[in-house]
């Protein structure tokens, strides 16, 4: 059974908290920053890692605020309070921390000097039409930009080929760049930073014959070379 000698620790522990609150504050903003750095130097390319670390030590900042709230609660309920904020903190900090291991691993299956990937492409639009298996694309993963690409529609045998213009009138990339004058896209070159393949949900293609667009929802890109260093 505790008696009050044995919580006298605890108490004198809820009366420490809100002279701490600065320190705390102060640390996490250390951690913030460190991890931050820290994580930009092993995997520049990947911003969402070094976000997922910064949000650690923005987590020491926000708990330590909440010590100078502490006052304003019941005495009688303080206790609880604490071990229930510090069990939050506790899964908060744990879940960051994998979060931030796992975007690290997969911004590092992709080498850093390896800027050029090419890939080959495969999968169907909602009409029928594919891609020929023979199909590449090559992408610059650390500003997500492709490169160039040689890429024919099977049924119509339209090819894209060379680098699309980027920066014109419409979401395409290689806007009326076909043989025929088609459209292509891909994705959102933010989404190939760091990229090292995978499934691009909302590819799609238009040529004058068709005279719509179709889409692709099972586009796959698998990379093809090793290595293509730049």
């Amino acid at each position: 059974m505790t008696t009050p000698t044995d919580m006298s620790w605890f108490t004198k522990l809820l009366e420490v908290l809100p002279n701490i609150r600065t320190r705390l504050q102060l640390s996490g903003l250390v951690v913030a920053v460190a991890a931050v750095v820290a994580t930009r130097a092993v995997v520049p390319q990947a911003v969402n890692a070094q976000l997922s670390a910064g949000a650690i030590g923005v987590l020491f900042i926000v708990f330590g605020q909440v010590f100078s709230s502490l006052k304003d609660f019941p005495e009688h309920e303080r206790s609880r309070l604490v071990l229930v904020l510090f069990g939050f903190f506790c899964v908060f900090v744990v879940t960051l921390v994998v979060t931030t291991g796992l975007f690290v691993s997969r911004a590092g299956a992709t080498n850093p000097t390896d800027k050029v990937v090419t890939f080959g492409l495969s999968g169907s639009f909602d009409n029928g039409y594919t891609y020929s298996p023979a199909s590449t694309v090559t992408l610059d993963v650390t500003t997500g930009l492709e490169v160039s690409a040689d890429v024919t529609i099977e049924e119509t045998g339209e090819i894209f080929s060379g680098q699309p213009v980027y920066q014109i009138s419409s979401n395409w990339e290689w806007e009326n760049q076909g043989t025929f004058k088609g459209s292509l896209q891909l994705q959102n070159p933010a989404a190939f930073v760091g990229f090292t393949g995978g499934f691009l949900p909302h590819a799609a293609y238009w040529t004058p014959s068709l005279g719509h667009n179709v889409i692709s929802k099972n586009t796959y890109l698998r990379r093809t070379n090793p290595s293509i260093s730049r």
